[in-house]
């Protein structure tokens, strides 16, 4: 599998950055707070759900928290270009954040407006490239380390 593409906006330090990806070897470096541990972590969001697609494993989605949306954002979205055997797609994830109606009585949770978020392939049939993905012999194998 290639990440060819990642597009990052209102994540943590993160306002919006964009990395292309090369084959072999990519390093990322900075100093402290840039947001190197916030981009691994985007890409964690999106391979958690490739994977779960691609394997049989009993893996869970490595969700995006409230907690994540960089502060003065409305929303947190990560997007993902990926190629896998030969295929290219997409995956889009917006986490937004709550709404909280003005001037509402009661109690807390009765103020706050659920807003949709969004997980999408694209192309939406994009798994039936892969008929053979959830055969227990084709695993892949996934390396993250957070400093």
């Amino acid at each position: 599998m290639q990440i060819n593409k990642l597009k990052v906006t209102g994540l943590r330090a993160l306002n919006q950055v964009e990395f292309e990806f090369k084959p072999g070897m990519n390093l990322l470096v900075g100093v402290n707070g840039v947001g190197k541990t916030t981009t691994l972590d985007a890409l964690r969001f999106c391979l958690s759900r490739v994977f779960l697609a691609l394997t049989s494993q009993r893996l869970s989605k490595v969700p995006i928290e409230s907690t994540d949306i960089r502060i003065g954002s409305e929303s947190a979205q990560v997007e993902c270009e990926l190629e896998y055997q030969g295929h290219s797609f997409e995956l889009l994830l917006l986490k937004q954040r709550h709404a909280f109606v003005e001037g509402k009585e009661g109690e807390v949770r009765e103020q706050i407006i659920e807003r949709d978020n969004k997980e999408v392939f694209s192309p939406s049939n994009w798994l039936s490239n892969y008929p053979n993905s959830k055969k227990e012999d084709n695993q892949p194998i996934g390396v993250y380390y957070s400093v």
